[in-house]
C-alpha cells in the first residue's frame, strides 16, 4: 500500500510551491464553489476550505460512477491545487450513499456496442493519468470512503495519504464477475498486501467492510458516518500542508473496531510479517534495526517484508530487551507486544486467554492475536486496551484463516488454486472458503487468468508501471477478439440483470496461454501506450 515519509512529504511540496506561480486563491468557504452550469462540473462539485479544496464525486443516482469528464475535471482540479500556495491538502468524497462504484461500465458497454470504441479509450487513458497524479501527489490527499468503495472507485482514492474508512463502507474489486480485469491501480495496491490476499480478493471480488480494510491495510483510518460531519468541520478549519497534523487531527475522530464474526480477515493474525499500516513506518525500521538478523535456529520464527514478501529477519530471545520503545514486534506464529503492564495486568490477559508467556523482566507479553488489535496496541491507551480486548474475547476470536488464503491463493495457477479450495471446502466445512469457492467458479475463465498474472506482476513494479500495463489490458479487454466477455458480463450482471452471463470460453481448460498472452501484449499501431509524465513527477510509492 502507500506509506509515505511525513517529513520528505513536505519537504518535497514546500520545494513545489516555492517555485510555482501564484494562482489567485478560490473561495475559503465552505460552501460549494460555483462552477459554470454544465454537466462536467456537476458531476464533480468542489468546496472550498480553510486551506484545503474538497472534490465531491456527485452522481449519487449513479453511485458517483465515474466518466470521462469526471476524470478530466478530476485531473485538472487536483493539478491546479497542487501548484496554488494557499491550499494545503484536499479531501476528496462522494455524495449520497456510495463513495465511487468505480467506472461506469453500462456507459462503457453502450458505446461499445455503438462502435464508439475511442471514447472508451479516452475514458481509461483520462482515469489513469488521474490516479498517476494523486499517486505522486505533492499535498496530502484525504479519501473520505463512506459507503460503496468499488474498482476504480478504489482507484482514484487508494493512492491518497489518508483514506478514512466508515462503518458504512464496503470494497472490493468485482471486475472479474463482468469479464473484466481488476484494473485502476488494483494490481499495484492489491499485490503489496499481507501474503496472498490481494489474489484472494482479486478472483473473488470478495466484499471488506471498513474495519476489514483498516485490518488488512486499505484504510488508515476508520470512524462511524455519523462523525463525518464533525470530522469535516475539523479539517474545514485546518490551516497546514503537515501530514502529521492531519493524521492527528483524523485520529482525534477514530473509533474502536470490534471484529465482525462474519468476517474473512477480523482474525487474521499479523504474523506473517510487519503490518504496513502507516503508523508502522517509523517503528518499524527502529525495530528491524534492534533485531537484526540473527537466525532463530530451532524455532521458525520470521518476518515477512516488502512488496515480493522475500526479506527474512528473525528474533531471539536475546533480543527483546532492545527493542522494548517499539511497543510492537510481529513474528511468525506469535505477536510480541512490549508494554508497560505490571504483573496484575498480564495475569488478567491469561485469565481471558491472551496471554502464552509473560517475561517479568522484559515486561513481554507472547500471545495470538488479529491485526486489528495490533493496530490498537499503537493508537489507545493501556486501559483503553485492556477494555478493548475484553470485549473482542466476549465476542470471540475466529480462528486465523491467513495461513489457509496463502495456501490456496499463493499457488501458481487459478487451476490449482480451485483445486487447493475444494480441498479445504470439503475437509473443513467452512462457509467463507465455500463461499470463495462458488465465486471463483462464477467468474470468467479468462479474466480469472488475466487477474491472477495481473497481480502477480503487480508485485514487482511500481505504481505508473502497473498503470501503463493495465492501460494496455484495459484497451485489449473492450476490443475484439477480446471484448465478448466484457460486453457480456455487463450485460448480465448490470443491463439485462439475468446474472447468467455465457463466457468465451467457458471453462478454464479452454482458455490458452495465448489468449492471456494476447491481454498483456503490447498495443498495435493504431493505439498508442500510454504516457505518464515520470520524468515531472517523483513517486512515493
Amino acid at each position: 500500500m502507500v506509506f509515505i515519509d511525513m517529513q520528505r512529504f513536505k519537504a518535497l511540496a514546500q520545494v513545489r510551491r516555492s517555485i510555482s506561480t501564484i494562482y489567485r486563491p478560490l473561495f475559503t468557504t465552505t460552501r460549494p464553489i460555483s462552477t459554470h452550469d454544465n454537466q462536467p462540473h456537476k458531476e464533480v462539485l468542489v468546496e472550498g476550505k480553510a486551506s484545503a479544496r474538497a472534490a465531491i464525486l456527485n452522481r449519487p443516482s449513479n453511485l458517483n460512477a465515474l466518466t470521462t469528464n469526471m476524470a478530466t475535471r478530476l485531473k485538472k482540479l487536483y493539478e491546479s491545487w497542487e501548484d496554488n500556495p494557499d491550499i494545503g491538502f484536499v479531501i476528496m468524497k462522494g455524495s449520497g450513499r456510495a463513495f465511487c462504484a468505480g467506472g461506469d461500465v453500462v456507459t462503457l458497454y453502450h458505446l461499445i456496442n455503438e462502435g464508439k470504441v475511442e471514447d472508451c479509450k479516452d475514458f481509461f487513458r483520462n482515469l489513469y493519468m488521474f490516479i498517476y497524479i494523486l499517486g505522486t501527489y505533492l499535498k496530502p490527499h484525504v479519501a473520505i470512503l463512506d459507503g460503496i468503495t468499488m474498482g476504480g472507485g478504489a482507484g482514484i482514492s487508494f493512492p491518497g495519504a489518508f483514506r478514512v474508512a466508515t462503518d458504512k463502507t464496503i470494497f472490493s474489486t468485482p471486475e472479474i464477475h463482468i469479464g473484466f480485469h481488476p484494473d485502476a491501480g488494483a494490481s499495484f495496491y492489491l499485490s503489496h498486501l499481507t501474503g496472498y490476499i490481494g489474489e484472494y480478493l482479486a478472483l473473488t471480488g470478495e466484499r471488506l467492510n471498513g474495519i476489514d480494510m483498516l485490518a488488512v491495510g486499505l484504510a488508515t483510518h476508520y470512524t462511524m458516518s455519523a462523525r463525518l460531519n464533525w470530522l469535516d468541520e475539523r479539517l474545514a478549519k485546518l490551516v497546514t500542508d503537515d501530514p502529521s497534523t492531519i493524521d492527528a487531527s483524523l485520529a482525534t475522530f477514530g473509533d474502536i473496531v470490534y471484529p465482525d464474526k462474519n468476517s474473512i480477515v477480523n482474525s487474521i493474525p499479523v504474523c506473517h510479517h510487519l503490518v504496513q499500516f502507516s503508523c508502522f513506518c517509523q517503528r518499524k525500521s527502529h525495530v528491524l534495526q534492534c533485531v537484526g538478523p540473527d537466525p532463530f535456529t530451532f524455532v521458525p520464527l520470521w518476518i515477512r517484508d516488502g512488496p515480493s514478501k522475500v526479506n527474512i529477519y528473525c528474533i531471539t530471545s536475546k533480543q527483546i530487551g532492545a527493542v522494548l520503545s517499539a511497543k510492537a514486534v510481529t513474528i511468525w506464529t506469535t505477536v510480541f507486544c512490549f508494554s508497560l503492564l505490571d504483573s496484575s495486568e498480564a495475569e488478567d490477559w491469561r485469565h481471558i486467554g491472551l496471554k502464552y508467556h509473560h517475561d517479568l523482566g522484559a515486561k513481554a507479553l507472547r500471545v495470538y492475536m488479529p491485526c486489528w488489535l495490533l493496530h490498537l496496541l499503537l493508537k489507545i491507551a493501556p486501559f483503553k486496551l485492556k477494555q478493548a480486548i475484553y470485549k473482542a474475547h466476549s465476542i470471540g476470536l475466529l480462528r486465523a484463516r491467513l495461513e489457509l488464503i496463502d495456501k490456496c491463493f499463493g499457488l501458481e495457477t487459478v487451476e490449482e488454486i480451485l483445486d487447493a479450495l475444494e480441498i479445504e471446502a470439503a475437509r473443513s466445512k467452512q462457509e467463507w472458503c465455500i463461499v470463495a469457492l462458488k465465486k471463483l467458479k462464477e467468474a470468467s475463465p479468462l479474466s480469472l487468468k488475466v487477474a491472477l498474472r495481473s497481480i502477480r506482476e503487480g508485485r514487482f513494479q511500481t505504481l505508473d508501471e502497473c498503470l501503463v500495463r493495465e492501460y494496455r489490458m484495459s484497451l485489449h479487454g473492450i476490443s475484439k477478439p477480446l471484448s465478448h466477455d466484457f460486453l457480456e458480463g455487463v450485460r448480465a450482471r448490470l443491463v439485462d440483470k439475468d446474472f447468467t452471463p455465457k463466457w468465451d470460453p467457458p471453462t478454464l481448460d479452454k482458455v490458452s496461454e495465448d489468449m492471456v498472452d494476447h491481454y498483456f501484449s503490447p498495443l498495435g499501431e493504431l493505439d498508442s501506450e500510454l504516457k505518464l509524465p515520470t520524468h515531472l513527477r517523483e513517486a512515493f510509492i
